[in-house]
């Protein structure tokens, strides 16, 4: 901190014996950080017998919380965000999931009322209602009346023209789900729709989070897309919904804390993890930001290390995806200015793998308990007695595909029937 100029001098002092050093870790790219980080914090919890709730994670931006809550529910590590809703959830996302949902599934009513004037395209509210008022009547889905619009004479014909320009859009991106690969479906999808340059004319902090997590998601789906390149639409919107689904239970009581750094003022914990101290994350924008922002981007690093009270780790990854391709990435300004006695530096997953994302990074991780699973994996039968870890006991309906793409539909007793992909949802037999 002494390296801003006009900081005022301090002397902190505390009662507590000297702490341990700092460690730095370098990582390949976001999944690699967000593995070694759930790899450290059992470690931790075993090693120091602490609590899950005495340990945080903080990061610079909004967006970088996705590879870290998604490592987080593989490591079985449960987390609640604080200051903010998990990635799934927020408002952005949920908007380009209502469209892929819409091109899998056109029945599904509740995501084409998200859309239908997202973005804005003329049709309110009212006109929604003189619609589904007719499909009701004439016990059509509102999908299918959108084609017949002209015929709701309630709804005034230069709506009715902006509900066939809709209409239009969808069908046409419903007949290339068949011929695109997921990736460049949704993308093709987005920059038609102009998303990204709405919020990128907006200008605000808002809109670049907004921006920000819509260019995470389109990363999210080149991985899922990479690692099941056999996977349908469908497939990646089973495993969201599966996801959100764990994202909306009760938080537990000992979980680890996820927030950024602004939301970390005034708050300590016995170990913090500081993630993403690359340049242009954190500091942020340095290059096209004053003097004065760099040194405020600096108080924001002094105020993340100095939420711990033990114990700090600080990662940084060599490349990361970010704005629609892969970054490569350099370390923060704000290692080099620490001290060299007051830390030690540890290699993550570099080195040990140097293709990126043709190989998942949890493929070697998980193999083992793949391993362990498959035997009763092979054992599933429809009308088997099956638990998952959070939707309790229910009885196989159906089995579908085969290998990673295998698929099971269970009637859960709490939670009524869910599809779910086997390779994900650790099934035991009851």
């Amino acid at each position: 901190i002494k390296n801003n100029p006009n900081q005022i001098a301090k002397t902190l002092w505390t009662e507590n014996n000297d702490g341990e050093q700092l460690t730095i870790i370098r990582c390949a790219d976001e999944k690699d950080e967000a593995f070694q980080i759930a790899k450290r914090i059992k470690k931790e919890v075993s090693t120091k017998k602490l609590s899950l709730n005495d340990i945080a994670i903080l990061y610079r931006i909004n967006s970088q919380s996705r590879a870290l809550e998604e490592a987080m529910r593989r490591e079985k590590i449960p987390y609640k965000i604080i200051g903010g809703v998990e990635f799934y959830r927020r408002k952005e996302v949920k908007d380009i999931l209502a469209y892929l949902r819409i091109l899998s599934n056109q029945e599904d009513e509740e995501s084409l009322l998200r859309i239908m004037n997202f973005p804005q395209r003329g049709i309110g509210n009212t006109s929604i209602s003189k619609m589904i008022g007719f499909a009701r009547k004439l016990e059509l889905s509102l999908f299918k009346t959108m084609s017949r619009v002209f015929e709701v004479i309630e709804v005034k014909e230069r709506i009715q023209k902006n509900v066939k320009q809709f209409k239009l859009l969808l069908d046409k991106y419903i007949e290339l789900k068949n011929e695109l690969s997921l990736g460049e479906l949704t993308s093709a999808l987005i920059d038609e729709l102009g998303i990204l340059r709405i919020y990128k004319e907006e200008n605000t902090q808002e809109s670049k989070a907004r921006y920000e997590n819509i260019q995470e998601l389109l990363g999210a789906i080149q991985d899922y897309s990479k690692e099941h390149p056999d996977a349908t639409l469908e497939d990646f919107l089973a495993e969201v919904s599966l996801i959100a689904g764990v994202d909306q239970l009760d938080e537990k009581e000992n979980s680890i804390t996820m927030m950024t750094v602004h939301s970390a003022k005034g708050l300590e914990f016995p170990i913090v993890f500081v993630t993403g101290c690359e340049e242009d994350i954190f500091p942020l924008n340095p290059k096209f930001d004053s003097d004065s922002r760099t040194d405020e981007e600096r108080r924001l690093f002094y105020v993340a290390i100095t939420r711990a009270e033990q114990k700090v780790f600080i990662t940084y990854a060599r490349s990361r995806y970010r704005f629609g391709e892969v970054a490569y990435q350099s370390r923060s300004r704000f290692l080099d200015e620490l001290d060299p006695k007051t830390y030690a530096e540890s290699n993550g997953g570099v080195g040990k793998k140097t293709t990126r994302r043709k190989k998942n990074y949890y493929d070697d991780v998980y193999q083992e308990s793949y391993d362990d699973f498959d035997q009763e994996r092979r054992s599933l039968r429809v009308g088997s007695r099956v638990t998952h870890e959070i939707f309790g006991n229910g009885k196989i309906l159906q089995i579908s595909g085969q290998g990673d793409l295998q698929k099971v539909s269970i009637a859960f007793e709490d939670f009524g029937t869910k599809h779910l992909l086997v390779k994900f949802a650790n099934l035991k037999l009851v």
